[in-house]
């Protein structure tokens, strides 16, 4: 049977906050946090390939262990590294806006080309028209003549 040791407690003092993406937790509770939301609670069992590894953690964690997490998820700081909330959602308003200029210029691209197309094809079908002067079609129907009666219409 595996050994079991709780080596760290939070339940009652304050929340355990840390920063996605610093390395300032195992791997496995970091990939864990992020398919939380707040008011979430969840046992979260990792192998050692996503907490310590072979090395293990000092006396407390033994190579190759596998964690137990017990958690609970009671906010979420709005916050990136190196910036602010507010800036957050500048960079989105503005990539918002960026996206909406590149759809704008595609339809604006589209319409032109549509406009060309239909340009050509009336420019063709008055050339054409011109070119029959006038006339619809190929003259109308054209009868088959053995060629040896148009000699004799001929001689007539």
């Amino acid at each position: 049977r595996a050994r079991t040791k709780e080596f760290d407690r939070n339940h009652g003092g304050y929340p355990f906050a840390f920063t996605l993406g610093e390395g300032s937790v195992v791997r496995g509770l970091e990939c864990a946090a992020l398919k939380l939301r707040v008011g979430d609670s969840a046992v979260i069992t990792l192998g050692p390939e996503y907490a310590y590894g072979r090395e293990g953690s000092g006396k407390d964690v033994p190579a190759n262990a596998a964690l137990v997490f017990d958690v609970e998820v009671v906010g979420i700081k709005e916050r990136v590294k190196g910036g602010s909330a507010a800036a957050d959602r500048e960079r989105l308003e503005a990539l918002r806006a960026e996206r909406q200029a590149a759809e704008a210029a595609f339809k604006e691209k589209r319409e032109q080309a549509k406009a060309k197309a239909e340009q050509s094809k009336a420019a063709m079908a008055e050339k054409l028209a011109k070119k029959q002067g006038g006339k619809k079609g190929g003259g109308g129907k054209k009868t088959w003549v053995p060629p040896a009666e148009k000699k004799k219409n001929a001689k007539k």
